[in-house]
């Protein structure tokens, strides 16, 4: 969690309790002006994410081929 005009400096990662407790606190344009946070909006895991991934892989194979997409795909994982 870093400011925007800070984003050089190190920072903690967001936790979901913590973003919880902001969607509980404040308005939405709050919740995006100040913290970067949609409020409106849910993300949905699971299939929805399993079936992006699997696309992206697809996509990254097909522009970059196997190894470089796998490393590519690599790189996504760790972040």
């Amino acid at each position: 969690m870093v400011p925007p005009d800070k984003l050089h400096s190190n920072g903690t990662r967001r936790t979901h309790q913590h973003t919880r407790r902001l969607l509980d606190a404040f308005d939405l344009n709050t919740l995006w002006d100040d913290y970067g946070v949609v409020g409106d909006l849910i993300v949905i895991k699971g299939t929805f994410k399993d079936h992006l991934v699997a696309w992206i892989g697809e996509y990254l194979e097909l522009v970059h081929g196997a190894a470089r997409a796998a490393a590519i795909m690599a790189n996504i994982d760790r972040r």
